[in-house]
């Protein structure tokens, strides 16, 4: 059975754990990296793949955008939806009236 990574030819996720030891970082180097004060939290974090925004966007900063924040927290997940909705509208908006003329026709 392929896994869809394999089907799309596309590398694996990045795992938090897979991070940490490429970095060869114990659990407590790690915790100190991301703001965390004890290697119990990190090992929860890894087994879970879930954590509260302030680390998330840690552990994205620190792996270099390879571990996206917004898989990690919904808080996250949802705010760059919302952001990039924002942007899409805003793309597909029309232009603002910018000379006095088209101000006039407008009105």
């Amino acid at each position: 059975m392929f896994r869809m990574c394999e089907l799309f030819g596309m590398d694996e996720p990045l795992s938090i754990k897979s991070l940490r030891s490429s970095m060869g970082l114990t659990l407590d180097q790690f915790g100190e990296r991301i703001g965390l004060s004890s290697k119990g939290q990190v090992s929860i974090i890894e087994r879970e793949n879930r954590c509260g925004l302030r680390v998330a966007l840690a552990i994205e900063a620190l792996s270099d955008g390879r571990i996206n924040a917004g898989t990690l927290c919904d808080e996250v997940r949802l705010a760059r939806a919302v952001h990039d909705g924002i942007n899409a509208a805003a793309q597909h908006a029309p232009s603002p009236v910018t000379s006095a003329e088209n101000v006039g026709e407008a009105a």
